[in-house]
């Protein structure tokens, strides 16, 4: 599966916010406002990508910084390729395409389709300020 990422730009915003008219993803993650928007754009707390499978936009990743050191994950995968090994791709490719000196650190992740093991879920990041795809 090949993937690449990129930053989210605003003209995402209509793709990511029909993903959210589906039950699940609503349940779990919060709408992405104007004002999510700005905050993961805009400052060094937070960045955004998206991963995308040519020119189809299959995720959403955000990175919210905590310390210098660690980072937490937020990832939405578009509804209709849930349960199709997606998210396993996208977190799995994480750390190399973010950051060159993160590790793979295994995570399980509860899905609407049963726990899923994935590495890269989990990643240390030796420098959340510097992420940036590499």
């Amino acid at each position: 599966m090949q993937i690449s990422f990129r930053p989210l730009v605003i003209g995402d915003l209509p793709t990511l916010r029909a993903w959210f008219e589906d039950a699940e993803l609503s349940r779990r993650l919060s709408f992405p406002t104007d004002e999510w928007f700005a905050h993961v754009t805009n400052g060094e707390a937070a960045r955004c990508w998206v991963a995308m499978q040519g020119d189809q936009l299959i995720a959403e990743v955000q990175v919210d910084r905590d310390g210098a050191e660690r980072g937490y994950l937020d990832l939405a995968v578009c509804p209709d390729l849930r349960g199709r090994g997606f998210g396993a791709a996208v977190l799995s490719d994480l750390p190399l395409n973010f950051h060159p000196a993160a590790t793979r650190a295994p995570a399980v992740l509860n899905t609407p389709s049963g726990a899923v093991g994935a590495t890269g879920g989990n990643a240390k990041l030796s420098s959340c300020a510097a992420l940036e795809p590499v």
